[in-house]
């Protein structure tokens, strides 16, 4: 096996390991009781323009974007890196799921939107992770390392900072929920990093 196999095979086990780490990690964290959130007279338009920054973490909008980046990334010629990208957000979305379904942690009793299921982690902040900085990693041989791969990587930081704190914003989660998600999502950019450097120049 050559290195460049045994590297792109690490970079496949690196999402499960995480996964199951994480969840080991998040079943001995036990919630602790919330404050509740005082509203002032710019409460309401934050709170509006909160829900609209936390939408871009959303399932629907997410599923949205990655369709739209995955289908230009096929059109540019890396087909192969389109698929990977495409189930990686997928997959993390899953993940996601699951640590909800597995980890049962409770909801903060004062959010200030809807929310429903556990809170551990923030699948929000996971697939924004994963759609945006997903698609710019992706994107990078097409980019190559000029002004407008530096204008996508601080809009994806400012998108991705923005969905995580909006999560907090809203009361929708934890600290720690927000940093699952950003440690999961994280950890499902590493196949796409190891495909896009073997595509690299």
């Amino acid at each position: 096996m050559n290195s460049q196999n045994l590297v792109v095979l690490i970079a496949l086990l690196v999402p499960g390991l995480g996964v199951l780490g994480l969840r080991v990690i998040a079943m001995r964290w036990r919630p602790q009781a919330a404050r509740v959130p005082k509203r002032g007279p710019v409460a309401d338009r934050m709170l509006a323009i909160a829900i609209d920054v936390s939408a871009l973490g959303s399932s629907t909008l997410t599923t949205f974007f990655t369709t739209l980046f995955a289908v230009a990334l096929a059109l540019y010629g890396h087909l192969a890196l389109a698929v990977l990208y495409a189930a990686c957000v997928v997959l993390a979305g899953m993940a996601g799921t699951w640590l909800k379904q597995t980890t049962a942690h409770e909801r903060l009793p004062h959010s200030r939107t809807l929310t429903f299921g556990s809170s551990f982690p923030s699948t929000h902040t996971t697939l924004a992770v994963l759609c945006y900085g997903g698609a710019v990693i992706a994107a990078w041989p097409v980019m190559g390392p000029g002004i407008a791969a530096r204008w996508a990587v601080g809009a994806c930081v400012l998108t991705i900072g923005a969905v995580a704190a909006s999560r907090l914003w809203l009361g929708a989660h934890r600290r720690r929920d927000v940093l699952g998600g950003l440690v999961l999502g994280a950890m499902f950019l590493v196949p796409i990093a190891a495909m896009t450097s073997r595509l690299a120049p």
